[in-house]
């Protein structure tokens, strides 16, 4: 270790960690260990234009790959950037390690030039943060970093490093686990699950919601037994991505207050219960509706809602636990018992996939773009293992309905509802899955955050496609506006939530940055526009005209 300096140190520890992408936006406090990256080549920076870009990127690398997302941010400006996508990880709950280089350790204490408590900015959102004190404490805070943001529950958190210890000679290194073993299959309660198959045995109408942790964990194809040996209906949360194939049975659509008032039994499994954006999302769990919830973690679990049955521990062990009490309380009845359900389920799917396709009908050559026919363009389009991610806010309910995600893993959404997280996200998702088409489903609202994170798409040769819904507004509050029925509306002014005069020429803009770009108004366009975008085999962006009136979740 003699001579050896704190830069070395710190990249030595994120080759140790088995680091690939480190995303950031550099500056004067990462020079350190910039100067000596490229003898690591393992380790290869991504620079983006924005440090929420490179958060963004970590965070959509970290739900795609399975591993943890890296990005550096620079000093205190740097953090504020990053902090509205480390929001968005928080409620994700991303393993993602954001390492900050902090101003000199000497100057900290005399307001000095970028220099704050950069822990305490990040706190709130961060799982675990900390400063090192010193070139001998680098390693160790590395190394602890991943373990936090790795170790049940999963999520963000922060090392800052003043710029200074990089380039002092690490002396006497804090001894740090840079190998760790931690037994993560963690089995429930036994009274618990057997409590749960109880419920699900007297259960009339019980039903689903599938969250992202169940997907991460491999849950899944047990979900699926358990699904079908109980004729189980399968739901979304509206504000979670798709994590059980949509192409299913028993899968019907989008929860909502109306699924909660006819069934007697939800399984929640790996998310929350629910998020709330309004005061009357609290009905999503009407009195009388019996809750089992499966989570990792223990304060998910009646954070909010009454629970009947809580099972704590790896989520596929609970379910797997679960199953096999549901198959040992019923005996041999178990394969006939719930026929009549299952035959009831799938007559309601058939009704429901009937009034789609004459809803799609009535939209198919609506002009402006209907959201409809923008959805079954892009499911024609693309390959069927394709993956969307999406930030579209009032055209994601048409997205739910109308594509098909027929296995996990192949639809991402940021559950904070910050915009700015689609497109670069995107891009991370790209460098996970290279061998799969990526889409940035995303409104235009939401692609004017960060439009420069194409030119980190051409730099490193990402051919994500991103498909702009562009209604000219931020078509949320446009609608809120609209139905308070105030003076805005009476007057049909909306400007202060539109996006117009000028407006954005986004297939300019995807061409300044070396992506291609083109832009579709009538529908009988979209096919082709689409089909060229993705034979480019390089970034592009189809900005498509829609209906600036068409929100909401479309479900009937």
């Amino acid at each position: 270790m003699e001579g050896k300096k704190g830069n070395r140190a710190f990249l030595e520890a994120l080759q140790a960690e088995g680091v690939c992408y480190l995303f950031g936006n550099p500056g004067s406090s990462e020079v350190p260990w910039l100067d000596l990256l490229p003898e690591y080549p393992s380790l290869r920076h991504i620079t983006v234009l924005h440090e929420d870009i490179g958060v963004a990127m970590a965070d959509g690398y970290a739900l795609a790959s399975g591993n943890p997302g890296v990005v550096s941010l620079h000093t205190v400006p740097g953090t504020a950037h990053g902090l509205c996508n480390l929001f968005n990880a928080h409620y994700s709950g991303t393993p993602l390690v954001a390492l900050v280089g902090q101003q000199l350790s000497r100057l900290l204490n005399r307001d000095s030039f970028l220099g704050a408590d950069i822990v305490q900015m990040a706190r709130p959102w961060v799982k675990w943060a900390a400063q090192v004190s010193s070139a001998d404490e680098i390693a160790y805070g590395v190394h602890r970093a991943f373990k936090e943001a790795t170790d049940p529950p999963t999520g963000p958190v922060l090392l800052s490093i003043p710029r200074d210890f990089y380039d002092e000679t690490v002396k006497d290194e804090i001894p740090h686990a840079a190998r760790r073993s931690l037994g993560r299959k963690v089995r429930p309660d036994s009274d618990e699950v057997q409590r749960a198959a109880e419920l699900f045995l007297r259960a009339e109408s019980p039903a689903l919601l599938c969250g992202p942790l169940a997907e991460r964990s491999g849950s899944v194809p047990l979900l699926l037994e358990l699904v079908d040996l109980l004729a189980i209906r399968v739901y979304d949360d509206t504000f979670m991505p798709s994590c059980f194939p949509t192409t299913h049975r028993f899968h019907l659509g989008l929860y909502n207050k109306e699924v909660a008032e006819r069934i007697d039994l939800l399984l929640v499994v790996g998310q929350p219960l629910l998020i709330e954006r309004k005061v009357r999302d609290m009905g999503f769990v009407p009195p009388g509706l019996s809750v089992v919830q499966i989570d990792s973690d223990p304060r998910v679990i009646a954070k909010n809602h009454p629970v009947e049955a809580g099972l704590f521990g790896h989520p596929r062990l609970c379910v797997e636990e679960l199953l096999a009490k549901v198959r040992e309380l019923a005996g041999k009845e178990l394969g006939s018992r719930f026929q009549q359900r299952a035959r009831l389920i799938e007559k309601e799917r058939t009704a429901r996939e009937g009034e789609k396709a004459r809803d799609m009908e009535e939209q198919w050559d609506r002009v402006p773009i209907s959201s409809h026919r923008l959805v079954a363009e892009l499911r024609r389009a693309l390959e069927p293992d394709a993956i969307v991610v999406d930030e579209t806010t009032t055209t994601q309910g048409y997205l739910r309905r109308f594509f098909e995600f027929p296995e996990p893993g192949l639809n991402y959404y940021e559950v904070s509802g910050g915009l700015g997280w689609g497109l670069p996200a995107a891009l991370g998702v790209k460098l996970a899955r290279p061998k799969q088409q990526v889409v940035a489903f995303v409104g235009d609202g939401s692609f004017l955050y960060y439009p420069q994170a194409l030119w980190t798409a051409c730099r490193y040769d990402l051919p994500v496609l991103t498909v702009i819904c562009n209604n000219h507004a931020y078509l949320n509050d446009k609608m809120f506006l609209h139905l308070r029925g105030g003076p805005a509306a009476q007057r049909k002014r909306y400007e202060d939530v539109e996006i117009n005069n000028p407006d954005v020429d986004f297939v300019r803009c995807a061409e300044s940055m070396g992506a291609y770009g083109e832009r579709v108004e009538r529908p009988e366009e979209l096919a082709g526009a689409l089909r060229r975008a993705l034979g480019q085999e390089r970034p592009s962006v189809v900005d498509v005209e829609i209906d600036p009136w068409q929100w909401g979740a479309a479900e009937k």
